[in-house]
């Protein structure tokens, strides 16, 4: 679902929720330059945080492919793939 990230690593500074911020702070173990925002520091490799992104992305699909809204075809046929593996 998930384009590839590399190597890519993430500090707390980059989010504002909680939850996340505590994974990193418990997980995070190797200090260096954040990727994203430049900051120093323990950080994170974003791979470690993908399954917390794809449930986020599968209730926001969901809710989406259940709005009743006039949508042209190829959204339709886009929101019942979606629908069929994250509903």
């Amino acid at each position: 679902m998930f384009m590839h990230v590399g190597d890519k690593k993430c500090c707390i500074r980059c989010f504002k929720h909680s939850f996340l911020k505590e994974k990193i702070r418990r997980r995070a173990r190797e200090r260096g330059v954040c990727d994203y925002c430049g900051a120093q520091g323990r950080v994170l490799h974003v791979g470690h945080l993908l399954r917390y992104f794809e449930n986020a992305v599968s209730v926001a699909v969901c809710k989406l492919a259940s709005v009743t809204a006039p949508r042209p075809a190829t959204t339709l046929v886009s929101s019942k793939i979606a629908q069929d593996k994250f509903c």
